[in-house]
């Protein structure tokens, strides 16, 4: 998107600058695709990739929607905008559905309850994503990464998926203890 804000604004290039509000917006509003889930929170949207070659563009956008979405229907909504607006046809490459965990399985609760432990947050819920992960890939698993929200960061550590996106070394380690932990009591578990 960048690279369109500076072309778009250098050149006063309409293509640039309508790519730039179509996918600015990290929520989906510029192609009107925006959903707040009751409980995975909101669709996040990024144009993940573009290249313009031979006189074509490509572009990769990756949708990370809520259990209460429908890939399909957003494809359908974000193509028409597209076309009316850019002038170019898109198609679904891929559509990997979100991990859902039930959040008061055990397996849930032992990883919750070790976060809790280790970091003093008992009240912040179960963060849930609609992106991608590899831990759709097995049974039981789930993406436990190492997102604080009630830690302050130092003014250089980007949030996630966003610029400068990096954690420090002390959260770091205070996610290793927590998987640690998690990862002994599960084990025992069996």
């Amino acid at each position: 998107v960048k690279m369109f804000e500076f072309v778009g604004s250098c050149y006063n290039d309409e293509f640039s600058l309508n790519a730039v509000k179509l996918f600015k917006d990290p929520y989906g509003v510029g192609l009107k695709v925006a959903y707040d889930g009751a409980y995975m929170g909101p669709l996040t949207f990024n144009m993940g990739k573009a290249n313009i070659e031979g006189g074509q563009v490509y572009f990769a956008l990756d949708y990370r929607y809520p259990n209460e979405c429908e890939g399909s229907n957003l494809l359908k909504r974000s193509a028409d905008i597209i076309k009316e607006v850019l002038h170019i046809d898109t198609e679904l490459v891929d559509d990997s559905k979100w991990l859902l965990n039930d959040p008061n399985s055990e397996f849930i609760q032992t990883c919750l309850k070790h976060y809790r432990a280790f970091s003093g947050d008992t009240y912040t819920p179960p963060l849930r994503i609609g992106g991608g992960t590899y831990a759709r890939s097995f049974e039981n698993f789930a993406a436990f990464g190492p997102i604080f929200p009630t830690r302050e960061y130092a003014s250089w550590v980007g949030a996630e998926h966003e610029a400068d996106e990096g954690f420090e070394i002390e959260t770091m380690i205070l996610a290793c203890a927590i998987y640690a932990n998690v990862l002994f009591d599960l084990a025992c578990e069996q």
